[in-house]
């Protein structure tokens, strides 16, 4: 069992590292989950990103590459504001994390997202 597990571990591992936009990030593993989870971080700066104009918002790509070929591609849109505008800063509610529980179909080179929680 426990050779199972570790097994389950190394498959979840990331191959490569995560990239945003096309350019890759470093990654830290905090995987200490039993069942099997895995659990990444990464910083990413939006220093140079264009504020973004009334109305509008940005796709922002961030791929994650795991052992085995497998690929988890997460499409996000989020809102750059210019840097002196410090009035956005206390709307809405700051985000910490998503969480995505994942599920491996046979024969995929792709994980489907079950479950998307943003904490």
């Amino acid at each position: 069992m426990r050779r199972d597990k570790q097994q389950q571990k190394k498959r979840n591992e990331i191959h490569s590292s995560v990239s945003v936009q096309g350019v890759g990030v470093s990654v830290t593993d905090s995987s200490q989950d039993e069942n099997g989870a895995s659990k990444y971080s990464f910083s990413w700066s939006a220093v140079k990103v264009e504020a973004n104009k009334k109305k509008k918002r940005t796709k922002i790509q961030l791929m994650l590459q795991f052992q085995g070929g497998l690929t988890l591609i997460l499409p996000l849109q989020v809102k750059f504001y210019k840097i002196e505008d410090i009035q956005h800063l206390t709307w809405g509610s700051a985000l910490h994390q998503i969480e995505y529980d994942c599920l491996i179909k046979s024969s995929n080179t792709y994980l489907d997202i079950v479950k998307e929680t943003f904490r």
